[in-house]
């Protein structure tokens, strides 16, 4: 089964969305949605030549959030102003333009692409839009203050929300929209990614330093994870662990970034392993189709490449701002 997953960072504007594709091309990022330093554009990496690029321009301030769609367009949301825009990135012209929550802070495309998923920090609910119409479809409440969002699970029928000022998650059905009980995870969760599979969440507590398992068959928090590093990002890739053997049928691994590092988790076992040195303070991750290499922003105006499987870490690009999210478009 198909999954998202949100690369989350702790901050202003936190979270980030990359989808699964057979190619690559550029990297995004997020670097102006803290107030210390607005703007609205984002920064961009050409990965074939590990360079950066002309910047683009979202059009809303500061863009916070961002995630690709099936067909190659960016969803941003700005939480300057409560807007969500989609944007072609060949031209950087904006197609759609829609007015959402307070303070959107995380944004996650549904497989199917015409529907995105907005959780608004400042208004304490997670919005549907069409992203065919440019309209707002439903809202629901989901908490006090909504920070990431993944959509996947059985089905890839659901959307889990975390609430970072309750230290819980909600599960919403998101055919109809109905959310479920809050689960507590952990304090502070500010990333949420879904594991290959699709049967269990993972959720980032910055204040616990944990990753928190959440069944979603059963709406049920599994034993925490404890980490070295408070965690700021998280996102999953199909191979196995680093140093394990691989197997038919991998369960994969959870790349967290927290402090000046990125942490392995091997989800065959839900344990923590070495921690790859970055040499940054690390806010957000993003990984490539297959999950072999990995992007790393900073809180330090930098985006630095890792080579998962080799170890290989770097080059390491200077991008401006102040990161908070990074995707990777993977769309051929």
């Amino acid at each position: 089964m198909a999954t998202l997953s949100v690369l989350c960072a702790c901050g202003g504007g936190r979270p980030s969305l990359a989808a699964s594709g057979p190619a690559t091309r550029d990297v995004y990022v997020c670097a102006f949605a803290y107030p210390s330093q607005p703007g609205t554009r984002l920064a961009r990496i050409d990965m074939a030549d590990d360079r950066t690029v002309s910047p683009l321009d979202t059009t809303v301030s500061e863009p916070a959030a961002l995630a690709v769609e099936r067909g190659g367009d960016l969803v941003v949301v700005g939480t300057g102003d409560d807007q969500l825009v989609v944007i072609d990135p060949a031209t950087g012209r904006v197609d759609r333009r829609i007015v959402v929550g307070l303070q959107p802070a995380a944004v996650a495309v549904a497989p199917g692409g015409s529907n995105a998923v907005v959780a608004d920090s400042g208004s304490g609910q997670l919005t549907e839009v069409d992203l065919r119409t440019g309209r707002v479809t439903r809202s629901v409440p989901v908490g006090s203050v909504p920070d990431a969002v993944a959509v996947g699970g059985p089905k890839s029928s659901l959307a889990v929300v975390a609430d970072e000022g309750q230290g819980t998650v909600v599960v919403v059905r998101l055919h109809p929209m109905h959310p479920g009980p809050a689960i507590p995870v952990g304090s502070e969760p500010v990333a949420v990614a879904i594991a290959p599979g699709g049967e269990t969440a993972l959720v980032a507590n910055l204040g616990s330093d944990t990753v928190t398992p959440v069944n979603l068959l059963t709406s049920a928090a599994e034993t925490p994870i404890t980490l070295p590093v408070p965690p700021t990002g998280l996102a999953v890739s199909p191979l196995p662990a680093p140093g394990t053997t691989s197997s038919t049928d991998p369960a994969g691994t959870a790349w967290v970034s927290g402090g000046e590092s990125l942490v392995p988790i091997d989800l065959a076992t839900m344990t923590a392993g070495t921690p790859i040195a970055i040499g940054h303070p690390t806010e957000a991750v993003a990984l490539s189709s297959g999950g072999r290499r990995a992007w790393v922003a900073d809180q330090d105006a930098r985006v630095t490449s890792v080579d998962l499987v080799d170890q290989r870490v770097g080059p390491t690009l200077y991008v401006g701002g102040r990161p908070s999210a990074i995707v990777v478009d993977q769309q051929a």
